[in-house]
């Protein structure tokens, strides 16, 4: 038996008429708004326990009677004394049906946490690659790790691309329009080729966008004093960013690490240099010294040919087989030009064809990309 709401509501006014009462009249008997009476006598919700004491006290019928929706008699006397038997039933029914609804309101927090925390955090810590090259200098490798609230910046290994020249000092800085603020700087090539990704190797600095777009790295040598405007390019974000930073991988065994995306030519050939991050091939065709280098991190690949007093230099970008040459001698480029090798166009002035098939020839076919 459950409690008919429609029967209560009729009960009441017929209570009320019994008395000759407007709701406005019985509103200031009971002390409660006359929009409240309304509402009883429309089912659309009951008294509350207390009120309906003083209904009943008021109107000279037992709550029983009230909850029942109708005066005791011979024929319902059973019912009206068992209903407030129907009353606490109905009370669980409800508590039940409360207890249900807010059991999966919070199940169903704390099933979608999870996903609001990775959404609020989505692309939170996004790393870039950071490098760039001048006439005589490269750095490659660095690498930039930017937070919500900092942003770690690391030193890359910094090249002279003629072997016989020595990088002696490199100073890391950014221009805030005419000004410079230096940043960091390491006075000598051993200090500069860091061989663990620490903390310690890191240096964190707010309002990275500040400086994103004027990051200088100045590089001093024997021979040569250049400025490298550094480049920036975005390889990972949150969980696809493998925390290397603490690895504690020894360099033996880091030596050892093959990438499988890597060209067969670069595994085949090249060993892994775990001070300066690339995969190095030494080697001479005559009386012509030859390195090769390969960088998995930027993939960029790398030619240069020293012939004693002068050199030449390759820089190839996998990516999209840009080919940049420069022919050096007396510390001056005598032959520089840019050339794509996938659409065989000339993107400087001039280009060497020579050197272009020189490149093909003896380099480019091994990589096994054309």
């Amino acid at each position: 038996m459950y409690m008919d709401y429609e029967k209560i509501a009729k009960f009441l006014v017929e209570l009320r008429s019994e008395k000759k009462l407007t709701q406005e009249a019985l509103s200031k008997v009971l002390c409660v708004d006359r929009g409240t009476i309304s509402k009883w006598e429309r089912a659309v919700y009951l008294p509350s326990i207390e009120m309906l004491v003083k209904i009943s006290e008021f109107y000279d019928v037992t709550v029983n009677e009230l909850v029942y929706g109708a005066r005791k008699t011979k024929d319902n006397a059973k019912d009206v004394d068992n209903v407030s038997i129907a009353v606490m039933k109905e009370n669980v029914r409800k508590v039940r049906k409360l207890t249900i609804f807010f059991s999966t309101i919070i199940f169903l927090l704390i099933a979608i946490m999870p996903f609001i925390y990775f959404f609020s955090n989505y692309n939170s810590i996004k790393v870039y690659k950071i490098g760039g090259e001048s006439e005589h200098f490269n750095s490659l490798n660095g690498l930039m790790i930017v937070t919500k609230k900092n942003s770690y910046i690391r030193f890359g290994m910094v090249n002279a691309f003629n072997e016989n020249d020595k990088v002696t000092e490199a100073r890391l800085y950014y221009k805030n329009g005419d000004e410079e603020i230096n940043l960091r700087t390491r006075e000598n090539l051993e200090d500069l080729i860091v061989n663990k990704y620490g903390y310690d190797e890191y240096f964190s600095y707010r309002d990275v966008d500040k400086f994103m777009d004027n990051l200088y790295l100045e590089v001093k040598s024997d021979k040569y004093d250049e400025t490298i405007k550094l480049k920036f390019r975005k390889v990972e974000s949150n969980d696809n960013f493998v925390y290397t930073l603490n690895n504690n991988v020894s360099d033996d065994e880091s030596s050892n690490v093959i990438d499988d995306n890597i060209p067969k030519y670069v595994r085949d050939n090249f060993k892994y240099d775990s001070d300066m991050k690339v995969y190095v091939y030494e080697h001479k065709d005559g009386d012509t010294s030859i390195v090769e280098k390969y960088s998995s991190d930027t993939n960029i690949y790398d030619v240069v040919e020293n012939y004693g007093d002068s050199y030449s230099k390759y820089n190839l970008s996998l990516e999209n087989n840009d080919l940049t040459f420069k022919r050096i001698s007396d510390n001056r480029v005598n032959v520089s030009f840019d050339y794509n090798l996938n659409e065989l166009i000339c993107k400087s002035e001039h280009c060497d064809a020579i050197y272009v098939e020189r490149f093909k020839d003896n380099y480019w076919k091994n990589l096994e990309i054309n």
